[in-house]
C-alpha cells in the first residue's frame, strides 16, 4: 500500500526517535555498542523522513554519508558542522554488530562511554534539525 508522504515520514521520524531513546536507555545501562548503533540508526532514520518529505522515497542505503549528499538542494540539507559530524556514525553500522569486523575486539567490549554519548548527541542533533524542518508540515 503506497503512504502518503506526510504519512510516511512521520513514521520514520517516529521510529528514529524511538532508536534514539532506546540508545539513551542502553547508555545507562552501560552497552556502548548498541548505544552506537542505535544512535546510528536513529540519525538514518531520521534522514529518511527529510528525504521522503521532500523527494517522496530514500536511497535503499545505510550510509549517512550518503543520506546527507542526497538531501543537499533539497531544502532539507544539514549545515556543514552538522553534516560533518554525522558522517562519523556511519563507522558504527557494522562493527558495533559483527564480531568478525574489528581484529582487536569483539563489538561488546570494543566501544566507550565517550563514543556512547558523542553518537547519541550527534544523532539527537540530527533528529532536532529534522525535526525543525518538517514539524509543522507532519502534525
Amino acid at each position: 500500500m503506497q503512504r502518503h508522504p506526510a504519512e510516511l515520514a512521520a513514521r520514520w521520524l517516529e521510529q528514529g526517535d524511538r532508536n534514539l531513546v532506546d540508545a539513551g536507555d542502553l547508555l545507562e545501562r552501560e552497552r556502548f555498542h548498541l548505544t552506537c548503533f542505535l544512535a546510528q540508526q536513529g540519525a538514518e532514520m531520521c534522514l529518511k523522513a527529510a528525504l521522503v518529505w521532500y523527494r517522496g522515497d530514500y536511497p535503499r542505503v545505510h550510509l549517512i554519508r550518503t543520506l546527507i549528499e542526497e538531501l543537499q538542494g533539497s531544502g532539507g540539507a544539514l549545515g556543514e558542522g552538522l553534516a560533518r559530524r554525522a558522517r562519523t556514525l556511519d563507522k558504527f553500522y557494522t562493527t558495533t554488530r559483527y564480531p568478525d569486523s574489528l581484529d582487536y575486539a569483539l563489538p561488546a567490549d570494543a566501544f566507550t562511554v565517550n563514543e556512547a554519548t558523542e553518537a547519541l548527541e550527534i544523532a539527537s542533533a540530527v533528529s532536532a534539525h529534522v525535526h525543525g524542518l518538517l514539524d509543522e508540515f507532519l502534525r
